[in-house]
């Protein structure tokens, strides 16, 4: 009979101690948190209003660059970004080749580019054939994040 009485309070003192061990914990209440992500990169064509386009003109056989393209990053980290330049009308890779180079126009930069705080500049320089088909030409510039 002592036995029984030692289980059962045994019992009750764990299943109280436990109770009042989780009411403190539960008495502490909760936080949620929110964050709200915004972009870290942008293209800005110096010298411009018009962020979206630029244009150039070229004569067959000519190397021609794009305005300056600031790339801006306004995160407090580096980041990597995959840069493509495609023709997307207007002629082929036989007519013209696209690359991408550094501020001093003497490195083609290959991805990923790594984008430091204190931002980048680039050009795009389009090498135009001694044969290109004539007329205008129009291309893409685009900047996707690198998953590196």
């Amino acid at each position: 009979m002592k036995n029984k009485i030692f289980i059962v309070a045994g019992v009750l003192v764990t299943l109280f101690g436990t109770g009042i061990g989780l009411a403190v914990l539960n008495s502490y209440g909760t936080v949620t948190g929110y964050a709200t992500v915004d972009q870290a990169m942008k293209m800005d064509i110096m010298g411009s209003s018009i962020d979206i386009n630029y244009t150039i003109s070229a004569k067959q056989g000519e190397s021609k660059y794009s305005p300056e393209i600031k790339l801006v990053n306004s995160a407090n980290v580096p980041v990597n970004l995959n840069i493509t330049a495609t023709i997307i009308s207007g002629g082929t890779s036989e007519d013209v080749v696209l690359s991408v180079v550094n501020d001093g126009k003497n490195t083609t930069l290959t991805n990923p580019i790594v984008v430091q705080p204190s931002d980048a500049y680039i050009y795009i320089k389009h090498e135009f054939s001694p044969a290109a088909n004539l007329g205008e030409y129009s291309f893409k510039v685009e900047a996707v994040p690198s998953y590196l």
